[in-house]
């Protein structure tokens, strides 16, 4: 078949006869919604303004830093002629009115000037294992939702996928890991979303998409091209669609000027039928009601190829890639859920959290739930909301003093092996069940709304196709008829009022779990959760080297460290579960670690502290420091050691704090700093009653840990300083913990 111009174009003829072939309503867009969408994915509004809030444009890519990510030949290649180079791409060609001898000219010196700065990049072949991993990942987590699957050889096997073709010939290995690792800064339109991947995973897929890489055949680079590349670029007004610093943007008349395609420079091939559509969408007065924002959303990003809605999209002839870790769980553990009346059923706060924050339970699926951003898809929370209804039911919230003991009671016996039993299949706050592996039942009342709650525990199949939960509520009337009477109202009222209680309420009858002891044998092992030694927002790094220490995310600080065994998690408190040292432990640190000082200035803390008390606390007191906690991951070395790293922002540095276990008693610590400006201020690495002072650089803490500093070190009454000042860019500060035990 024919590709047509626009990639997302082409994605939705295809969808619409897989569609069809798959028992499925046919995919139907108005002429003005198909129009609005090609008016979005052409980006047209970066030329024409417009106050259409049904367009939703597709940003060109970001060209900063372009020369570490593709190769120039392919540069030079695609700038002759895109639709050669990649069918259906968006790209118009912009250089149609050259000849052929000018135009490779052209493109020479437009690609020398956008990948001014270059060097020579020789592909490194990868392990056999990388590649494998990247295989099995791009082939699990969604990514052939949308682009093909790939044979033994490594080519495309779908016709009804948007092409990627051989990547090895775009891309350099490290550059399509990070752009797959953090692909919004480069396509900030959300059309390739973030599959929220490790680095680790980035990299293993981009080794599989790039294994046949050879090197650039372009040629050194010609400084005398470059200048002659930026008056190009100028030109041909490049700056209307891409972001490249040095550049602005061009405008032209606005869209509600144009009655039709009349652009003078770039050429566009479109269809008889592309510019039927782009006319009408162009000429029509008509405002698109919610129903079609939503239709004219899903299909523009594509998810229509994992959920349903109303009868249109799914998996189809691609359901063999989605897969399970519980294969009993059947459709339902392999398939995203319907979004069929998803306004209907999901809390707004949690929708968000959802789409925008990475928020997953399904920890049984292997298909990931892609981050497209908020300013992309933001509008859909409101238009799901406020379109999509079920019935009322009889869930009224349990205000009354003298109902909430029997009703928390009721409740409690009715999710477990006294009632219907939930907890069989079903994980309660972090505990696994006793059967089944399915998702997480204590944040029920976070997640859904009580109506649809009420219906779906009557007739969970009619809200849920292909899900494998009995009802016990058959036709309405309870099975268990020695609770609350039999009322099925009052059950279910019974169960909301238990699950809006959440974390702090006991476990359900049948699932009483001692405290369990976590271990780092074989692997870095983290665990974040409420610990004494920690706070409330505590993680536990564990290392197969029995080297453990433990991080305080709310003051972004290592707190303690211990050797042996990892860490004990109590379950009884907030999920996921309370965790302490399994070993006795030295605490290192307390309160944040940098702050500018003056003269002899106290290091700040929280609230002043009389004996145990600590008087007055700022709530905002990290806030306003300049602190802001960002994530944690893993990863593996050059020497394919695992290593730990948190991240988290001071001021406007971005630190990622790294941790490797050097040997059997020795960590090594590096904080690589990222700094947007100049900044001086103190680092606070120690806060122990007990610092033997070995040298400026070596010092003993409690008598079994000896702390070593590349710099200087200050010890002043029970702190011990290193004094930084950090240059605007990239660098790098480093410390030992050395057990002498």
């Amino acid at each position: 078949m024919k590709y047509a111009l626009i990639t997302l174009f082409f994605v939705l003829s295809t969808q619409a006869q897989h569609y069809s072939s798959t028992n499925n309503e046919k995919l139907k867009l108005s002429p003005e919604s198909a129009g609005n969408i090609l008016l979005g994915e052409m980006n047209c509004i970066s030329c024409h303004e417009s106050d259409k809030e049904n367009i939703l444009t597709k940003e060109a890519p970001v060209l900063d830093n372009l020369n570490t990510r593709l190769k120039l030949d392919y540069i030079s290649a695609y700038l002759k002629n895109p639709q050669k180079v990649k069918p259906g791409t968006s790209m118009p060609d912009v250089l149609h009115s050259l000849s052929d001898k000018e135009k490779a000219l052209a493109a020479k010196a437009l690609t020398n000037y956008l990948t001014k700065g270059w060097k020579l990049q020789t592909p490194q072949a990868s392990p056999k294992d990388t590649i494998k991993r990247g295989k099995e990942l791009f082939h699990s987590i969604g990514c052939v939702a949308c682009h093909s699957p790939r044979d033994k050889e490594g080519k495309e096997t779908s016709k009804s996928s948007v092409p990627l073709g051989d990547l090895s010939k775009k891309y350099h290995r490290t550059g399509l890991a990070d752009f797959l690792f953090q692909p919004h800064k480069v396509r900030p339109s959300g059309r390739m979303p973030d599959m929220k991947l490790s680095k680790k995973e980035a990299n293993e897929i981009s080794a599989y998409l790039t294994q046949n890489s050879q090197a650039d055949t372009f040629g050194m680079h010609e400084p005398n091209l470059v200048q002659k590349g930026k008056e190009l670029f100028d030109q041909f007004k490049c700056s209307s669609c891409h972001k490249l610093e040095g550049h602005k943007p061009a405008k032209s008349k606005s869209l509600a000027e144009l009655t039709g395609i009349d652009c003078k420079g770039p050429q566009y091939s479109l269809s008889d039928k592309q510019k039927t559509n782009i006319k009408a969408a162009l000429t029509s007065k008509k405002k698109a009601t919610m129903v079609e924002l939503i239709h004219q959303t899903l299909s523009t990003f594509n998810c229509y190829s994992c959920h349903e809605r109303d009868n249109i999209g799914g998996p189809g002839d691609k359901s063999d890639f989605f897969k399970s870790t519980e294969g009993e769980l059947a459709a339902a553990g392999r398939f995203p859920p319907t979004l069929t009346k998803i306004g209907a059923k999901l809390q707004r706060s949690w929708m968000h959290k959802v789409l925008f924050q990475g928020e997953s339970l399904r920890h049984y699926m292997l298909t990931r739930m892609p981050q497209f951003g908020e300013k992309n898809i933001g509008h859909l929370v409101d238009l799901f909301d406020s379109v999509d209804s079920v019935p009322k039911s009889g869930i009224t919230p349990v205000v009354k003093k003298e109902e909430r003991k029997p009703y928390r009671e009721a409740g409690w016996k009715l999710v477990g092996t006294e009632g219907n039993n939930c907890i069989a299949c079903h994980n309660y706050n972090s505990h696994p069940s006793l059967g089944l592996k399915a998702l997480d039942i204590v944040s029920t009342a976070k997640r859904l709304k009580p109506d649809w709650f009420y219906h779906y525990m009557i007739n969970p199949t009619a809200y849920r196709p292909g899900i494998v939960m009995p009802s016990f509520w058959p036709g309405g009337n309870s099975t268990q008829k020695d609770i609350l009477k039999g009322d099925t109202t009052e059950q279910l009222r019974a169960m909301w009022y238990y699950f809006t209680i959440g974390q702090t309420q006991r476990l359900p009858k049948g699932l009483n779990v001692p405290p369990v002891e976590l271990k780092a044998d074989t692997k870095v092992n983290i665990y974040r959760g409420r610990s004494t030694v920690a706070g409330f927002r505590g993680i536990a790094i564990g290392f197969p080297e029995g080297l453990n220490m433990a991080f305080d995310a709310e003051f972004m600080n290592y707190t303690s460290f211990w050797k042996g065994k990892f860490v004990q998690v109590n379950w009884r408190g907030q999920a996921p579960g309370n965790f302490s040292p399994a070993e006795r432990h030295i605490t290192i640190n307390l309160g944040i670690p940098f702050a500018t000082l003056k003269n002899n200035e106290e290091w700040p803390t929280r609230g002043k502290i009389e004996g145990k008390e600590r008087l007055n606390p700022d709530p905002l007191f990290v806030k306003r420091h300049g602190y802001q906690f960002k994530g944690y991951y893993t990863d593996l070395n050059d020497a394919g050691k695992q290593y730990a790293v948190l991240m988290y922002k001071y001021k406007n540095i971005a630190i990622e704090d790294k941790l490797v276990a050097l040997d059997k008693n020795t960590l090594k610590r590096t904080l690589e700093l990222d700094s947007a400006s100049e900044h001086t201020f103190s680092f606070k690495i120690v806060e122990s009653n007990s610092i033997k002072k070995v040298s400026d650089r070596k010092f003993i803490i409690n008598e079994t840990l000896e702390i070593k500093t590349e710099t200087n070190a200050t010890h002043s009454k029970n702190k011990l300083i290193i004094p930084l000042k950090i240059q605007q860019g990239k660098q790098s500060v480093n410390i030992e913990y050395r057990s002498l035990k």
